[in-house]
């Protein structure tokens, strides 16, 4: 995942753990933003190298996925 600033400029970018709790699995990492305000968070999922499950069902998970979220706002409690 890569963090952009409201300029476009990269925050940073880290690998997001997939992290395995008892009531729900999810992807994890604590953070580190200059300052509050609005983000752009880029995500980038690559597809494992095994097929899930069995070879019809694991082809939902086949290809690599990019997204973004635009404006997120974070707040961090200083200002």
């Amino acid at each position: 995942m890569e963090v952009l600033d409201a300029e476009g400029e990269s925050v940073g970018s880290h690998s997001q753990p997939f992290v395995w709790h008892p009531w729900l699995y999810h992807y994890g990492r604590n953070w580190q933003v200059p300052g509050e305000g609005e983000y752009t968070l880029k995500v980038n999922i690559k597809a494992p190298e095994f097929p899930r499950h069995d070879e019809k069902n694991g082809e939902r998970y086949a290809d690599d996925v990019d997204v973004e979220f635009e404006g997120v706002q974070i707040k961090t409690g200083q200002k």
